[in-house]
């Protein structure tokens, strides 16, 4: 089952390897870090808790036609 802390967790290891002042990141990239396949309700979730993260203001959401795309600043709580 998938919790806003395997999120959490998941976000901290996708910006242990940036070496710049941001990170971006999708959905999709959340899920292959605890290993979700395919597109589904587990994608929806982390979408939800990405965006619930988001309207507290830790991340910047972009839109584009390809989807949301989630931004994290160094200055982030988040950030590692």
């Amino acid at each position: 089952m998938i919790s806003e802390k395997l999120v959490l967790e998941a976000i901290k290891e996708l910006t242990r390897s940036h070496r710049g002042d941001m990170a971006t990141f999708r959905a999709r990239d959340v899920g292959k870090v605890l290993g979700v396949r395919g597109r589904g309700g587990s994608l929806v979730l982390i979408s939800a808790y990405l965006d619930h993260l988001a309207e507290q203001g830790l991340l910047e959401v972009k839109r584009n036609k390809m989807g949301k795309k989630y931004i994290i600043r160094k200055g982030s709580p988040l950030w590692r």
